[in-house]
C-alpha cells in the first residue's frame, strides 16, 4: 500500500498544477499543508510556462494498493 499527499495549486495562467508528496505524515493538519504550501509557491519550482503558482486549490491523501496480476 503507498500513500502519497497530492496538492493541486492554480496557476497564473489558469491551470493547474499538482505536487505528489510520497509517505505523509498520518496526522498532517490543515496548518500544515498551508506552510508547506506557501513554501512551494515562494520557490516557484517549475517552468513558467504553464504559469507561476498562486494558491493551493485542493489537498488529497491518495492510498495505492497495488495488486499484481502476472508473477
Amino acid at each position: 500500500m503507498q500513500t502519497t499527499a497530492q496538492l493541486v495549486f492554480r496557476t497564473s495562467r489558469g491551470g493547474t498544477r499538482t505536487v505528489t508528496i510520497g509517505q505523509p505524515l498520518a496526522s498532517v493538519t490543515q496548518s500544515v499543508l498551508d506552510g508547506a504550501a506557501s513554501s512551494i509557491i515562494a520557490a516557484q519550482p517549475f517552468d513558467e510556462t504553464v504559469g507561476n503558482l498562486e494558491e493551493l486549490q485542493s489537498a488529497t491523501r491518495v492510498t495505492v494498493i497495488r495488486t499484481p496480476i502476472v508473477y
